[in-house]
């Protein structure tokens, strides 16, 4: 464990960097030090983000989360040797149910949500449940252990099986016909039947007040509709009973069920054209921070338009992460996680939808070249034709496909940030860029 100090202020926040990646992780150190306000945020980042500190000055601690005891006492120690004051956290775990941070609010005595609000907010089956209850539109669903006649039925096809609760595109399958839920159900099960180490398969027992229920993500999955139309995702910030949008983006079709081949961020004037009326998606989103039983924060809601109507995917109690958190701060200057800090601090909060659009468009591997080095100079010929204001490549990229079937993210290797796109050729450019896209083969290169 390692602490870095850099700090004037009496009055800190905690932001535990949990799964979260470095460029979303660089662009929202950048906000708050845009508006000076970096020293008033202690971070506990992973060691694999270590280096990021060496050029931001912020008070840091170094841990790898796995001992709850020890980060504890590394907070309480820097806090009673610098004379410190922790008046919030903010959490992003939403892997291990919120439960880092619930430890560690309890221990600052800080307000914190309650159990119901993060077992809501991390578990499918559940979220959906209560979201039905409140009359926001979703697709069918239902839990199931094992596949009967009855459920089917009712969810029908196509439709989407996928495990209860963590984030992120793996588990996740869709089915057309029986045959093919049979065999992925069949699969599903067989992945997760040894799964240890990973957060997302723990049993939850949860108490909703009036009952409690034991969810066991392991042998319980999540059947539901498979809803039609495109794919959109947003952040809003909930105030006393006030919602204002932050961001939307619109997302674009990728190699892979829940892959994506890029993300547009869309201005005001982009909205009617994708049949978004900003009224109703706030209304929308109150609904959901009732339904969470949340005064404030900042949440995100992934949902679907189809022939003019939302329909709900999921949402939770914290913002998006994905790469359009460093889009958006080229674009706006600051990011929906910053906009989360200076609401715990206790500072106005102004949002505008951009002037300017700017899209993520995703670079992919494949099972011929996952294991070669992905070499992005190879699209510096098209920064200036397409606008391109970054070409990044992700930390991770290179690294084995432990398994093909339930989780593809080590094909995702990089992105390319574009300003100002031609909506409308996005998929083409995801086309281009990916295919000109050169790999060097590891053995050849350490040859």
């Amino acid at each position: 464990m390692k602490i870095i100090q850099e700090n004037n202020s009496s009055s800190i926040i905690i932001f535990l960097a949990y799964e979260v990646g470095r460029s979303e992780l660089i662009a929202f150190l950048k906000s708050m030090e845009k508006e000076n306000l970096q020293h008033r945020l202690l971070i506990v980042t992973p060691p694999d983000l270590f280096d990021i500190f060496k050029e931001l000055k912020n008070l840091c601690i170094v841990n790898d989360f796995r001992s709850l005891d020890s980060l504890i006492a590394a907070i309480e120690y820097l806090v009673r040797e610098r004379n410190l004051t922790v008046t919030d956290l903010m959490a992003i775990d939403e892997e291990e149910q919120f439960s880092i941070s619930r430890r560690i609010a309890e221990h600052f005595q800080l307000k914190f949500y309650s159990l119901k609000t993060c077992a809501i907010a991390s578990n499918k089956f559940l979220q959906k449940t209560i979201f039905a209850q409140n009359n926001i539109p979703t697709g069918h669903f239902t839990l199931i252990s094992e596949l009967n006649e009855k459920h089917i039925n009712v969810i029908g096809f196509p439709n989407i099986l996928k495990v209860l609760s963590g984030n992120g595109s793996a588990y996740l399958f869709k089915n057309d016909n029986l045959e093919q839920l049979q065999t992925h159900f069949e699969i599903l099960k067989k992945s997760v039947k040894d799964v240890d180490s990973d957060s997302r398969f723990r049993e939850q027992q949860i108490d909703l007040g009036e009952y409690k229920i034991i969810l066991n993500p392991k042998n319980q999955f999540l059947l539901e509709e498979y809803i039609g139309g495109e794919e959109y995702s947003c952040d809003f910030i909930v105030d006393k009973g006030h919602v204002r949008i932050i961001r939307v983006v619109k997302k674009y079709r990728g190699p892979f069920l829940g892959f994506f081949s890029g993300y547009l961020l869309l201005r005001e004037e982009d909205l009617a054209p994708n049949h978004i009326d900003l009224n109703d998606l706030e209304a929308i989103c109150l609904r959901i921070t009732n339904s969470f039983e949340i005064e404030s924060g900042v949440c995100m809601v992934d949902f679907k338009m189809n022939q003019g109507k939302f329909k709900l995917i999921e949402s939770s109690i914290r913002p998006g992460l994905s790469a359009f958190n460093h889009l958006m701060y080229e674009i706006f200057g600051y990011t929906s996680l910053a906009l989360m800090a200076k609401q715990k601090m206790g500072i106005e909060i102004e949002t505008l939808f951009p002037r300017e659009n700017g899209a993520i468009i995703y670079l992919y591997a494949d099972k011929n070249t996952i294991l070669d080095e992905p070499d992005i100079t190879s699209l510096e010929q098209f920064r200036s034709e397409y606008n391109i204001l970054h070409i990044h490549k992700f930390e991770s990229s290179g690294l084995p496909v432990t398994d093909n079937l339930c989780d593809r993210s080590g094909y995702l290797i990089g992105y390319v940030m574009i300003k100002n796109p031609n909506s409308g050729q996005i998929p083409e450019l995801a086309d281009l860029f990916n295919r000109n896209l050169k790999f060097i083969p590891r053995s050849k290169k350490n040859g």
